[in-house]
């Protein structure tokens, strides 16, 4: 019996019975649970891209220092020469969220709180770009015309129309994935 199960059962038993303090006992835990079940969803999946933000903006602060520093550093050097600078922030901001989106689903997440987190996913993204940001400071490189601040939060934080039409349609094919892979698992073991 999955969880669902026993919840209609619940809601069944809930309707039929004419103890009306049990009833409304069972009505009041059911919503609770419901309630409770989106919020940790949404903590759970934002805390996953507020990691990966920090994650990206750690990346492109180290392909920055390596490429106009030329400071030494594995990562900068492997995010410069191996996969490429504008490759892995795409990767981050649109796969990432998608991929997420399907492991989540597939996982029973809500379809609904998973396409909504993941389509505005810049926003905890931006959080993450701005944490790192904030403990290690910004990247200042020497120019002719003096200092030159470069803003890692702008990589992460790119919201517009069309990168929002097109983050959502990758969330929203991860998450229809990971929900047609849930449910072909659970037929087979039923």
């Amino acid at each position: 019996m999955t969880p669902e199960d026993w919840k209609a059962g619940m809601r069944n038993e809930a309707a039929s019975v004419e103890d009306a303090v049990w009833t409304n006992q069972t009505r009041r835990a059911l919503a609770r649970s419901a309630v409770n079940t989106v919020a940790v969803q949404m903590g759970f999946y934002s805390l996953l891209l507020i990691i990966s933000g920090y994650v990206l903006t750690v990346l492109v602060d180290h392909a920055l220092r390596f490429s106009v520093l030329n400071v030494e550093s594995v990562a900068g050097r492997w995010v410069t020469e191996q996969i490429g600078f504008g490759m892995t922030v795409e990767v981050f901001r649109l796969v990432l969220p998608a991929v997420l989106a399907g492991v989540l689903c597939t996982l029973r997440f809500s379809r609904t709180v998973v396409i909504i987190l993941g389509t505005l996913s810049v926003l905890p993204m931006a959080l993450g770009a701005w944490i790192y940001v904030s403990t290690h400071g910004q990247f200042r490189y020497p120019a002719t015309d003096g200092v030159t601040v470069v803003n890692q939060v702008q990589y992460v934080a790119l919201f517009n129309t069309p990168f929002l039409l097109v983050t959502f349609a990758m969330v929203f094919l991860g998450a229809s994935a990971g929900r047609a892979m849930n449910r072909r698992a659970t037929r087979r073991t039923a």
